[in-house]
């Protein structure tokens, strides 16, 4: 973050992250500097995100559970019955990002 692009004229080039939230603060104030673009921010997200998890429950519903056992000796099924439930969870998830990502 070492760009003098939107430093204001005198002062030199921003220093780290930290550095451009007080300069944004001085120059800007808090509720216009910080704020700004909050909510187009939250209309895009909100629905995006709202869709993603209903899908995403959904598809965890859909998709058959399995109970994992991890009483000694069963250690090869419980990792088997892990891995399916992982397995399920990411095709949730890309599902659900997928659809996500569509309506955004």
């Amino acid at each position: 973050m070492s760009s003098s692009a939107g430093a204001p004229p005198g002062y030199p080039p921003y220093k780290g992250p930290i550095n451009v939230i007080q300069r944004l603060v001085q120059t800007e104030g808090l509720r216009a500097g910080l704020g700004r673009g909050l909510a187009a921010t939250l209309a895009r997200e909100i629905p995006g995100n709202t869709i993603f998890f209903v899908v995403y429950e959904y598809m965890r519903m859909a998709l058959p559970r399995q109970k994992i056992n991890t009483e000694r000796g069963e250690d090869v099924q419980s990792l088997q019955a892990a891995l399916e439930e992982a397995g399920k969870a990411v095709l949730s998830g890309g599902v659900a990002g997928g659809g996500e990502s569509v309506s955004k």
